[in-house]
Order: structure tokens, then C-alpha cells, then sequence
């Protein structure tokens, strides 16, 4: 579709062409949602801490569950913070997504000829230790920590990628990290939660995984606030 917008005279699109497009995009719009809207309460019910906290910057900042919205949960750095770290550590799409064609250069004293197809694996590199301090731990707080003196000073945000990057950028960014942010602030603000089978599944070896997550699962006892 892109190739098409920039490509003017080329618009009729074929069927085939048609169908491939409807179902990425509505596998995108709903299953990777779905998987990083898991991923998100596994690790806030893996982290009470974590979980206190988020609901803490909730509480001050809205009196009601009615005054929540999208645009205000903008201003809220803790929420963002856990939206974006789970989205480094479990990238929805964790396949070889970013790929180029090399135009025939020296890569760390190895020949890559012209023309081969080379790929970043967002899952390792945002995962990196040579990018970011404590690569495997859930922190929320190395998105807005980052004065001098801090741990994640040196953390590398461009090597966050979980909407791939340029012309093949997810379209869907914005309403995704919207969708992320109001559905976590709404539930965490309404009920109490916590994991309910702490001791059974684990994230990183229970579920299985290629291009995209599956088999995954996340069990919470759920109470509405008083």
C-alpha cells in the first residue's frame, strides 16, 4: 500500500494484494494489541511494586474513573514508562522485521556484498546490554530517569523499535499506545488486582514464540475498588 501512495500511477490494487492487506492489517489491529495488553498485566502483576506505583500516579492525578482520558494520560510519565518497557522487553512482532539490502560494505571487519538481504531482530536488540542498563528487568522508570548520575542515562533509545522504523513504520502507533495507555489506566484505576497463580505460568518459558507470541496467558483475582 505504501509502495502504491508513493507510486501514483501504480494504484489499482489486485485482488490478491487486497485480501494480503485487509489480513495484516487485521491481525495488527487486534491480535498484537491483545498480546502486548497481556504481556503488560503479566508484568504488572509480576511486580507489585511496580503495579502500587502505577496506581499511586493514577489515583493522584484523577479523582474519578470518568475523568480519564487519552489525551491527559499523556502527562502521566509512569504509565508510559510501563506501555514502553513492556514493549521492549516483549516486542509484538519479535521476528526479523527491519530488513535492507546492503549496497556492498565492511560490517565489524566482514565483507556483506551487495544485495543481501540484512535484518535487525528487534527482540535481541532492545534487549542489548550494549544498549540499555539491566536489559531483562522490567523498569518503567529508565523511559523518564535519565538525568546524569542515573543508571539509564546511557540507555539507547534508538535501539527501540517495536514499530519497526521509516517508510514501513506502523501506521497504527499512535492509536496502539493510546489503546495501551487507557485500557491499563482504566482497569488499574477501577479494580484491584493481583496474579492469581503466581507460582505456575512464566512468560518467557511458557509461551511460545516466532514471528509473533502465542499459548500465552495471564491469570489475575480481580476485585473492584470500594
Amino acid at each position: 500500500m505504501g509502495h502504491k501512495c508513493r507510486n501514483p500511477t501504480e494504484l489499482e490494487l489486485r485482488h490478491g494484494e487486497l485480501h494480503r492487506d485487509a489480513t495484516f492489517i487485521m491481525l495488527a489491529a487486534y491480535k498484537l494489541t491483545e498480546t502486548t495488553l497481556s504481556a503488560l498485566f503479566n508484568r504488572l502483576l509480576s511486580t507489585p511494586g511496580v503495579l502500587r506505583r502505577l496506581k499511586s500516579e493514577l489515583y493522584r492525578n484523577f479523582h474519578t474513573i470518568d475523568e480519564i482520558t487519552g489525551k491527559k494520560l499523556l502527562s502521566l510519565p509512569y504509565l508510559d514508562g510501563c506501555v514502553y518497557e513492556t514493549l521492549r522487553l516483549t516486542p509484538a512482532v519479535a521476528g526479523k522485521v527491519l530488513s535492507r539490502r546492503s549496497p556492498g560494505v565492511m560490517m565489524e571487519g566482514i565483507y556483506v556484498p551487495a544485495g543481501t538481504e540484512v535484518y535487525t531482530d528487534t527482540y535481541t536488540m532492545q534487549r542489548s546490554p550494549q544498549y540499555w542498563h539491566a536489559p531483562d528487568e522490567f523498569r518503567p522508570e529508565r523511559w523518564f530517569e535519565r538525568s546524569e548520575g542515573s543508571p539509564y542515562a546511557r540507555d539507547v533509545h534508538e535501539a527501540f523499535k517495536p514499530f519497526s522504523s521509516g517508510p514501513r513504520a506502523c501506521l497504527g502507533k499512535g492509536l496502539a499506545l493510546q489503546i495501551l495507555r487507557l485500557t491499563a489506566a482504566l482497569i488499574v484505576y477501577r479494580f484491584e488486582l493481583s496474579m492469581a497463580d503466581a507460582d505456575g505460568f512464566v512468560w518467557e518459558e511458557d509461551i511460545e514464540s516466532s514471528i509473533s507470541y502465542s499459548k500465552y496467558q495471564v491469570k489475575a483475582t480481580v476485585q473492584e475498588r470500594g
